[in-house]
């Protein structure tokens, strides 16, 4: 019997017609990507482009910073937000602007979960030492953009797998597997490989769900660090805990091949990371509705 499911990977066309990113992405995410690379070299990037410049300095003179002068130094702004949160809003504000302009999708929870993977995935990263915590900050931004083009392109369909998720408390991708013909993975993966992005991140938005099947031990450890980030980022409680009772027990083999320190001592920073998500999405979602560029100096 012939499969009558939807089928994604007819969709792969309109990735391949999606533009390219805009090359000061593209520059952003080398720097970051690049463990020589720090806060001068996108400070520089930032620089000559006015619309980022000028979020960057929306940011540094927010009434959160409490600066009594005003600041007009791309250097001196990262001097007050710190590189770490000049790096998450930049590159964050980019890619959200990039697919809000193209797809108009907005929701912001799906880019605060994405974000929030994000940071968990540098913060493990560096606790690991055997992942480049900048490489693991992108990999977890972008990790799930599949779900992007398929909402956009086939939203009913999306929202039915959605509510058969929902319905039946298995994640997204296990119901997707049930009712359509594809994956929202393999979209991200072309995506990524559209956008001439390495291998690696290929790699993460194809496996992130499923580490065990990357060909390589880098990516592999890569895809691992991501796959934990969205299990915590998940696990997510109330107050400066972690629940796990809907979520089933941590891979912990995964857990021990990233030489990661007990969940235990972890805790509190992982929910640090969690809280300061939401501060970021509120200041990014900020940055999106104000791009008038403005003379920046470097």
């Amino acid at each position: 019997m012939a499969d009558e499911r939807p089928n994604l990977m007819k969709l792969l066309d309109r990735v391949r017609d999606l533009p390219a990113l805009p090359q000061v992405l593209m520059k952003l995410l080398r720097c970051i990507n690049d463990e020589v690379s720090g806060a001068q070299q996108v400070g520089s990037v930032v620089s000559h482009d006015p619309a980022l410049a000028t979020k960057v300095l929306r940011v540094a003179n927010s009434s959160f910073y409490a600066r009594s002068n005003h600041v007009d130094s791309i250097q001196e702004a990262i001097t007050i937000v710190g590189f770490s949160t000049l790096r998450s809003l930049t590159v964050s504000s980019s890619v959200i602007s990039y697919f809000g302009s193209r797809t108009g999708f907005s929701h912001l929870a799906f880019w605060q979960q994405s974000l929030g993977v994000a940071l968990l995935a540098e913060f493990l990263a560096k606790q690991s030492r055997v992942v480049n915590a900048g490489g693991a900050f992108t990999a977890g931004l972008l990790h799930d953009i599949g779900k992007i083009v398929f909402e956009q392109n086939l939203p009913k369909t999306f929202a039915g797998v959605l509510a058969y998720a929902r319905a039946k408390k298995l994640t997204f991708n296990a119901a997707e597997t049930l009712l359509v013909d594809g994956s929202s993975a393999e979209l991200a993966s072309a995506l990524t490989k559209h956008w001439s992005l390495p291998e690696v991140l290929q790699g993460v938005t194809a496996h992130w769900e499923h580490p065990e099947r990357c060909r390589d031990a880098a990516t592999g450890r890569l895809t691992a660090t991501v796959h934990l980030a969205r299990y915590l980022y998940r696990a997510q409680g109330t107050d400066a805990t972690l629940d796990f009772d809907e979520l089933g027990e941590i891979n912990e083999q995964l857990w021990a091949a990233l030489s990661l320190p007990p969940l235990t001592e972890l805790a509190l920073s992982i929910y640090e990371c969690i809280a300061r998500t939401q501060v970021l999405t509120g200041e990014i979602n900020g940055l999106l509705k104000s791009s008038t560029p403005k003379t920046v100096k470097n």
